[in-house]
């Protein structure tokens, strides 16, 4: 029997919207030299929001296994958000 993997909680999911929203108070007052940073990392942190958010929900469902070769395509769409966000604003 295999114990299945903990997922992030919604402390986690809380956390990165918390650290979004900083991200978004410091660009309101950013130096003209600040706010492209500060704009990619609120996106980012509000990314791995939902990822946290998506995989906490499919686990809930149906718990991973902590095996990636068994976990994997459940996996890779919402990973692969973050992935794209990076790619297309980073």
């Amino acid at each position: 029997m295999t114990t299945p993997v903990p997922v992030p909680d919604v402390a986690a999911v809380s956390e990165l919207s918390r650290r979004a929203a900083r991200a978004e108070l410091l660009l309101s007052s950013a130096t003209p030299a600040a706010p492209e940073p500060l704009r990619f990392a609120a996106g980012l942190y509000r990314i791995q929001a939902a990822v946290a958010r998506s995989v906490a929900g499919a686990h809930a469902i149906e718990p991973l296994t902590g095996h990636l070769d068994q976990d994997a395509d459940r996996l890779l769409e919402p990973a692969s958000r973050v992935l794209r966000y990076a790619a297309e604003d980073g």
